[in-house]
């Protein structure tokens, strides 16, 4: 079922708080939910205890609002937790720089169809993974690393 605002609380903190940081570091504001609908672009499987996360098509925005992200993001209760704790960022900034040292093996393994907007491979879509590359370093700019600022 998608999630809603009644199972939030369902999902553990701990996964609320990597989906959090995730959609920070790759600036997904597509992700939202208040009490009065949204988007949240998740299943939850009460059963097992699952969360299942779909739909990246706005990832990478060159236009992101850090301040919608804060209002409206479906585990902005973690703010806090995710942006701080000096020892959280620590370990989140850690994992999205060996993310990117992968960089070249996950570029290389994406399928080719992916970069064209048709079956026939002849439309190229609009993305760079160059641009998507600087993006997500940016969070090495702030001293913190992960920052909300």
């Amino acid at each position: 079922m998608e999630l809603n605002v009644s199972a939030v609380n369902e999902v553990s903190e701990q996964l609320q708080q990597d989906v959090l940081a995730f959609d920070w570091w790759i600036r997904n504001g597509d992700r939202l939910l208040t009490e009065k609908g949204g988007n949240p672009n998740l299943f939850w499987n009460p059963g097992d205890q699952e969360l299942i996360v779909i739909d990246h098509n706005q990832a990478f925005d060159a236009a992101f609002d850090p301040n919608a992200f804060n209002e409206l993001h479906i585990f902005r209760s973690q703010r806090h937790r995710v942006f701080g704790d000096m020892l959280l960022r620590q370990d989140y900034n850690q994992r999205f720089s060996l993310t990117l040292n992968t960089w070249s093996e996950i570029c290389n393994s994406l399928p080719k169809e992916w970069f064209f907007a048709d079956v026939e491979m002849t439309v190229p879509v609009n993305f760079s993974l160059n641009d998507t590359y600087k993006l997500l370093e940016e969070y090495q700019k702030t001293a913190s690393g992960l920052s909300h600022e």
